[in-house]
């Protein structure tokens, strides 16, 4: 699905950047400033393997998570902009930058009190641990629905 997504985002673009008349204005560019060309192939690589990032913690996960790993990244971005540029904070964007690490503690701790086992998403391709245990009990018959099947089929007889 996600491959989808993004062959159709890119034709999507391609087909805007031709009507718009920018394409012609890109190819020219790059023939003026070639070196341009690896930065263009690393953030293509870059965005590329987000996208795997992103796909692969919502199969393993739920979006949920994913919402707390990206809103945790831009909070750390964040300080470590304004600690490496020197950037002036006031107050009220302190505040707000404290409403933000209050949310993502909230949404860690309320993650963290409620452990409930996240199930492998139908048509997933990724193997979750948890879904792997699940198969390792019900072969061992611990809790087979068969065997409990076979057992109430049998006392019947």
């Amino acid at each position: 699905m996600g491959f989808h997504i993004s062959l159709w985002s890119f034709i999507g673009s391609i087909i805007y950047t031709l009507i718009q008349g920018k394409f012609i204005q890109f190819l020219s560019y790059i023939q003026q400033y070639p070196q341009v060309i690896p930065e263009i192939l690393f953030l293509t690589i870059y965005s590329v393997l987000g996208q795997v990032f992103i796909f692969y913690c919502i199969s393993c996960f739920s979006p949920r998570v994913l919402s707390v790993v990206t809103t945790t990244r831009k909070f750390f971005t964040v300080l470590l902009s304004i600690m490496i540029h020197n950037h002036e904070v006031d107050q009220v964007q302190w505040i707000g930058i404290s409403l933000v690490a209050l949310g993502v503690a909230w949404e860690l701790f309320m993650g963290m009190s409620s452990r409930i086992p996240a199930e492998k998403k139908k048509g997933s391709y990724i193997k979750v641990p948890y879904e792997e245990e699940k198969k390792d009990e019900e072969t061992n018959g611990y809790h087979n629905k068969e065997h409990k099947n076979d057992h109430k089929h049998n006392h019947h007889h």
